[in-house]
């Protein structure tokens, strides 16, 4: 069982991805991203990612996605963070790169602050307003552009086609990359990471967007899912300090493998949260509503709850 502190531990690592670390003040996170110039050899034209090589410039997709790179950041970035609203995004580690390269079909639908990136916008422009609240935060969303709100907002809010107002005064939408490129389909989005980088992953999912991992290795691995997203690695994510997966919708988080000094996962209505193997020192599965978790056998110290719903835990052989 955990100890008080042990558990105090886990629990901060859960409450800072949900409270401070995806919600948009933290955006602009410690390391320096940098948009690359437009410029002829900057931009690469490409189709796909299936037969990837390690050059910076270069890949190929199964599903012929063409894509642009609009922007890199540093190799010595303390960690990646990802904010989708509704989108497919692959995070892969590559080798032969010195840098961490983003790669999109519509680089003007992706704001970068620092070393994160997040979705400001959408390929096919969504009609009217709306207003949303989750784990990544209040904003507004307006003729298919993204408005990053205050977490305490005084006085009113008004949206119209001229965009979001708080107390009379306007407020600019996120801005995307002014990289050209055709922007068909949905969106879509590449983070390729050196192999030796050695910093954090942060991932926030919100609407229908599908996340693909290929696989991770030291740092920290800390994801949160709304709506009906989903998560997936193909390989295996080790060597961490600790992993965090917050589920609080109605997709699925699913992983091949987790090794981790600490591992926490939560699922607040009916998402499911899957880790096949794996092993961790200490461990905590939360269920709330009717989802379910599967933990490996090798996770130590598992502690369980299931606090309302028929929701339920299951400890994997």
């Amino acid at each position: 069982m955990f100890s008080t502190s042990k558990r105090a531990v886990l629990f901060t690592a859960l409450l800072a991805l949900i409270g401070t670390n995806l919600v948009p003040d933290a955006l602009a996170t410690k390391g320096e991203g940098k948009v690359d110039p437009n410029k002829k050899d900057d931009i690469t034209i490409k189709k796909g990612d299936d037969a990837i090589n390690s050059g910076a410039n270069t890949a190929q997709s199964s599903d012929k996605v063409e894509t642009v790179r609009f922007a890199s950041m540093p190799l010595n970035s303390p960690e990646i963070v990802v904010v989708s609203e509704n989108a497919r995004v692959s995070v892969k580690r590559m080798p032969g790169l010195n840098e961490v390269l983003l790669f999109s079909n519509c680089p003007r639908d992706w704001s970068i602050q620092g070393s994160a990136v997040r979705q400001a916008g959408f390929s096919t422009p969504h009609k009217g307003t709306g207003l949303m609240s989750d784990a990544l935060g209040s904003r507004a969303i307006v003729q298919g552009r993204i408005y990053l709100l205050p977490q305490q907002i005084k006085g009113g809010i008004k949206m119209n086609q001229e965009g979001v107002f708080i107390n009379g005064q306007k407020i600019e939408p996120l801005k995307g990359s002014d990289i050209p490129c055709n922007c068909t389909g949905d969106d879509y989005l590449e983070v390729r990471v050196p192999e030796s980088f050695t910093g954090d992953l942060k991932i926030g999912s919100a609407g229908k967007s599908n996340i693909e991992l290929s696989n991770w290795k030291n740092g920290s691995f800390i994801c949160s899912l709304s709506g009906s997203g989903s998560i997936s690695s193909s390989g295996k994510l080790e060597a961490l300090e600790k992993a965090v997966i917050d589920n609080r919708g109605r997709g699925n988080a699913e992983f091949t493998e987790i090794v981790a000094k600490a591992v926490v996962a939560n699922v607040n209505g009916d998402g499911s949260v899957l880790i096949k193997k794996g092993s961790a020192e200490m461990s905590n599965a939360t269920v709330q509503g009717n989802g379910k978790i599967s933990l490996p056998a090798k996770y130590k110290n598992l502690k369980q709850s299931v606090t309302s719903g028929t929701g339920t835990i299951e400890v994997l052989p």
